[in-house]
């Protein structure tokens, strides 16, 4: 347990888990905006569906 404890404080290994991190921080960004950009869509869609009433 220790030792794998010490491989992961080496300063490689810390630097490629935050790399890692940072990638999949971006991904879920891109995710989050899709996500927000249909949610926008649909509120419209549903505000002239209304209107249309």
């Amino acid at each position: 347990m220790l030792c794998a404890v010490k491989r992961v404080l080496q300063a490689r290994e810390t630097g490629r888990i935050a790399e890692s991190i940072v990638k999949l921080q971006e991904q879920e960004d891109v995710t989050l905006s899709a996500l927000q950009h249909q949610l926008q869509e649909c509120e419209k869609g549903i505000e002239n569906m209304f209107n249309a009433i």
